[in-house]
């Protein structure tokens, strides 16, 4: 894990010596064990690429980057997980490291845009230099960001919006529209495009590589996801051993490391698995934290206890600390440029500082678990839609939802089907808040509304919705926040679940499986029943990750008052009044909560 930046164009427009060591100055919170640039003269262009290393495999200095050898450099943020396996397979040749750079390198110059045996999560630039094109590629989840600014003249790239700014001439435009739909619609609406919450500055989608040259550019997906159809020809059973094996040889790749790895530990399904995985199949002791949750609302202790038992697991709780969240938010935001998309994430930093000090390099979490197999209470009811026409099998699954989850359900929204249902078939059928949030919203903040676009068709409604979620609306923007987060602290997050053979065989299950006898997740459940606590895979309960904002912000003070309505800008976007009343009161729903939070978020990127 690491942070990359770098220029290619015309040399007028090259950074000097003074901007690039003022840019590998930034880049040591993302990589502190070293930090490099090379510069080459390509024509009347220049190539600057920089690099900061966090080590994670082979640590000696001699897999330091940007790396070169006579067809090629690359500058690399990331892990590719199957190094191994590649250099056995593809790669003859004799390595001077051990490290998956040299492995990615020499793959590069091999195979150049074809990644498709790439396993891993990647942003890297590559310049090949027979050809003289720059490659900049994202993996195909997008869990390493890599942002650019480019004219016809050059392009500009970093793993943060800061390292282009201290390398290009540009003022830091704040986009206005990008902070009105953050605010009015929530982090979902992040990654609906490439824009970003600065003019100019674009972030590259997941699975895409740009390829620029003095005398092209092109931006091009080099994976299609949509490309599965499911299989119907196996038995049940067969579908369970063929995820089950999948789940356990990609997890197995993501436990390498040259140093000890922490997990994440909720309690819930995902996380669980993980660390089961690990000891069960692998012979792995995973560190394990948690949140120690004093609202009962958000509290697994239950289920942690169960599984530090049932494995005995080396396991700490950490308690939040409400004190020094609003200075935490202003320097992360001065220093990553960025948001946090959801208050989990303010969570998620106290977990990541607590790691931190206990020496990990590596994190592991359940990230994206919910959206391959369909975990939360929206996609329960996504479910029943997609069998809306078949009165037999609808009224069946109704049955289910409405005995065993809808007395879960806290959400107005997501209690009542009908409702639930006329929303899937209005505008922004993925936003169930924006309704309830609009009343604190003002008119002025309507003209910026985003177009919500159509949702693409794959396999049917139920499949749609889950890709949408995994590759627009839900994972990319926490994909984000858990990477600035925990590079903010010198540590690599990893999300096992989001690897393409998983995502493969679980989509060619058929779709009827993904819930039964109401369970969500229950291919998931089945297919680990045997390593887990029957308190983990029978609970039904969707707790999430997360916390009470009154945990975090005394939000009744005349200090908090003041903070959030110190920005005109951002107050054109709210109704004041309605905003002051809420926060007065002390009674704020999980809606009003993300709205709050947003608001906050977006009060410090102006003030930065």
């Amino acid at each position: 894990m690491c942070g990359i930046a770098g220029f290619f164009g015309k040399r007028v427009f090259a950074p000097d010596k003074d901007k690039i060591l003022n840019c590998l100055n930034l880049m040591k919170i993302r990589g502190p064990d070293n930090q490099n640039y090379t510069s080459k003269n390509v024509g009347d262009y220049k190539l600057v690429m920089l690099h900061s290393r966090l080590s994670i495999i082979d640590p000696n200095d001699i897999s330091n980057q940007p790396m070169e050898d006579k067809n090629g450099m690359i500058s690399f943020n990331g892990e590719i997980y199957n190094y191994i396996e590649l250099k056995k397979k593809f790669l003859n040749i004799k390595f001077k490291t051990t490290s998956d750079t040299e492995v990615l390198l020499k793959y590069l110059n091999k195979f150049n845009t074809n990644l498709s045996y790439l396993d891993g999560m990647w942003a890297f630039s590559y310049f090949d230099k027979k050809k003289n094109n720059l490659f900049l590629v994202t993996d195909r989840f997008n869990e390493k960001p890599l942002y650019y600014y480019k004219t016809k003249d050059f392009i500009f790239y970093g793993s943060s919006p800061s390292y282009i700014f201290s390398l290009a001439n540009i003022k830091k435009n704040i986009n206005d529209k990008k902070i009105s739909d953050f605010i009015s619609f929530g982090f979902k609406s992040i990654s609906k495009n490439e824009n970003t919450f600065y003019q100019n500055i674009k972030k590259l989608s997941h699975s895409s590589y740009i390829k620029f040259n003095p005398n092209s550019f092109s931006n091009k997906k080099y994976w299609n996801m949509f490309k599965l159809r499911e299989n119907n020809n196996l038995s049940y059973q067969d579908y369970l051993s063929k995820i089950r094996k999948t789940i356990i040889d990609n997890f197995g790749k993501r436990y390498r490391s040259d140093f000890k790895i922490a997990c994440l530990l909720s309690g819930g399904l995902d996380s669980s698995i993980i660390v089961g995985i690990a000891k069960k199949f692998y012979d792995i002791n995973l560190s394990c934290f948690s949140i120690y949750a004093k609202n009962k609302i958000y509290d697994e202790s239950e289920r942690i206890e169960k599984l530090k038992k049932y494995y005995n697991l080396s396991h700490e709780y950490v308690k939040i600390k409400k004190q020094r969240n609003i200075n935490f938010l202003e320097k992360f935001v001065k220093e990553t440029y960025s948001p946090l998309n959801s208050i989990s994430y303010l969570v998620y930093a106290q977990l990541n500082a607590e790691i931190k000090k206990k020496g990990y390099r590596v994190l592991l979490s359940g990230l994206g678990g919910d959206e391959l197999f369909g975990g939360y209470y929206t996609h329960q009811l996504n479910f029943l839609y997609n069998f809306k026409n078949n009165k037999k099998l609808f009224k069946k699954y109704y049955f289910l939802w409405k005995n065993y989850t809808k007395p879960l359900v806290r959400s107005k929204i997501l209690s009542n089907y009908n409702n639930y249902e006329n929303l899937l078939k209005s505008e922004y059928f993925n936003f169930q808040e924006h309704n309830l949030l609009k009343k604190y919203l003002s008119n002025y903040s309507k003209k910026f509304y985003f177009k919500q676009s159509k949702l693409k068709k794959f396999i049917n409604f139920y499949k749609s919705m889950l890709v949408n979620d995994l590759f627009n609306d839900t994972v990319p923007p926490q994909l984000c926040s858990s990477d600035q987060v925990s590079m903010f602290y010198s540590i690599e997050n990893r999300s096992p679940f989001l690897a393409k053979n998983i995502y493969e065989e679980t989509f060619k299950i058929p779709t009827k499986y993904f819930m039964k006898d109401g369970f969500t997740k229950f291919i998931l459940r089945d297919a680990f029943r045997d390593i887990l606590p029957k308190d983990v895979t029978n609970f039904r309960e969707k707790i999430g990750f997360n916390i009470s904002f009154n945990e975090c912000f005394d939000i009744k003070s005349k200090n908090f008052h003041d903070y959030i309505f110190q920005s005109q800008k951002t107050n054109r976007l709210i109704n004041v009044d309605k905003v002051y009343k809420l926060l007065k009161s002390g009674k704020i729903s999980n809606a009003e909560q993300k709205l709050v939070f947003n608001l906050l978020n977006s009060v410090i990127l102006y003030n930065n």
